[in-house]
C-alpha cells in the first residue's frame, strides 16, 4: 500500500513539495494527487483493497464503498492516481459500474 502511494507521488509530483493535503468531501473533484489520495485515505480499506487489486490483477474483488468513493472523486483523479497506466481507470469505472448494476438488479 505505502508503495503504491510512494510511486503515484514521486512519478506525478517532485519530492520538494511543502503542502499538506487538505481534506476533501467526496463531492469535490479533487485536481491533484494530494487531494485524490486524501479521498481514499478516508474511505477506509479502500487504498488496501485498490492495491491489492492491482497487485492480484483482480478488479472484481473491489467493494462497494471503495467503488463508490472511486466513482464518486470523478474522472479527472483515477488519470491522475495511474497517469502511465490509462486501462485501470477504465477497468475500474467498467468494474464498479457492474457491480452497481448487478446490485440494482438483485434489490428488484
Amino acid at each position: 500500500m505505502l508503495l503504491l502511494v510512494v510511486y503515484i507521488s514521486v512519478s506525478v509530483f517532485p519530492l520538494s513539495l511543502a503542502e499538506e493535503p487538505q481534506e476533501t468531501p467526496i463531492t469535490v473533484k479533487p485536481n491533484n494527487i494530494f487531494e485524490c489520495l486524501a479521498v481514499l485515505v478516508k474511505s477506509g480499506g479502500c487504498i488496501n483493497a485498490l492495491s491489492k487489486a492491482i497487485s492480484d490483477g483482480n478488479f472484481a474483488d473491489l467493494g462497494k464503498e471503495c467503488c463508490d468513493t472511486l466513482t464518486g472523486i470523478g474522472d479527472d483523479c483515477l488519470p491522475i492516481l495511474f497517469p502511465n497506466q490509462p486501462t485501470i481507470p477504465i477497468l475500474i469505472r467498467a468494474i464498479c459500474a457492474f457491480k452497481k448494476e448487478k446490485e440494482a438488479q438483485k434489490a428488484n
